[in-house]
């Protein structure tokens, strides 16, 4: 199993089995809450939340153009002797269709790249929203975060790790704003708070588009069937993309009234 050393729990080694990445610590000792200040997340959520609706919107777009693709790849393939055994220098086909898949795919490429940076757009949004609930945990009671606020940016864009840790950095972004009712955040029980079964929804879509598409680009030729596998997979990393970005609105949305409801709490006068 492989150790994320951003990602380790408060306390001792001894407190926790080996190889654990945070999931069921022994409880340890309550500590008092923190004084520390707490921020709003709100003002950085409506840009974040604009960033990842223009990312869905463009994934859209792609999915349409490379849907169109697909149509004609496999239109052009059913029309070649060789099938989609086809190489793509070697089309027989008439020349007018031969243009219509070069512009097609053409036209799918440029979308792919757009679709690209604007992903890299939403993800300097979400990282500035991200950056402020998880500045939040230490005013909240946390006094050892797993995750500090720079790490768990890289951890969106580092091989393996962004497999699993934004997700985690984001479960402890709405365990540590927990209700006061739940208890302090001290020691080690808030780690066992439970997530609303909407991020893991998020999680999975996310995860089924980023494989499907990256996948499908890896394991294409420059046959009409490698360009087949291409679209199709893009499509399907699309749609996975554009439930991902409505799912995560949403997620980003409720940790940010967790968070206010906390910041509410503290300035609310005592009886």
């Amino acid at each position: 199993m492989v150790d994320d050393p951003w990602a380790r729990p408060p306390g001792t080694a001894a407190e926790h089995r080996p190889g654990n990445w945070g999931g069921d610590p022994v409880p340890g000792p309550a500590v008092e809450a923190s004084t520390g200040p707490l921020v709003s997340p709100a003002r950085r959520l409506r840009p974040a939340r604009i960033a990842v609706v223009g990312a869905a919107i463009l994934s859209l777009v792609e999915g349409l153009t490379s849907a169109w693709a697909l149509w004609e790849t496999r239109s052009v393939a059913g029309d070649e002797p060789g099938g989609g055994d086809t190489p793509l220098d070697g089309l027989t086909v008439s020349q007018d269709a031969i243009d219509r898949f070069n512009a097609v795919s053409g036209v799918d490429g440029v979308v792919a790249i757009i679709g690209v940076l604007a992903l890299i757009v939403a993800a300097v949004f979400v990282i500035r929203w991200e950056n402020v609930v998880l500045r939040n945990q230490r005013g909240l009671g946390v006094p050892r975060p797993r995750y500090a606020p720079v790490a768990a940016g890289f951890s969106w864009f580092v091989p393996i790790w962004s497999l699993f840790g934004p997700k985690r950095a984001l479960n402890d972004a709405w365990r540590a704003a927990a209700p006061a009712s739940e208890g302090r955040a001290g020691g080690d029980a808030w780690l066992v708070r439970a997530v609303p079964t909407l991020f893991t929804a998020w999680w999975a879509t996310w995860l089924v588009g980023q494989i499907v598409g990256n996948g499908a680009t890896r394991l294409t030729d420059d046959t009409l069937s490698g360009q087949t596998l291409l679209y199709g997979g893009s499509v399907v990393a699309c749609v996975s993309t554009i439930v991902a970005g409505v799912l995560f609105v949403a997620v980003m949305e409720r940790i940010t009234a967790r968070h206010d409801a906390r910041i509410a709490e503290r300035e609310a006068p005592a009886t």
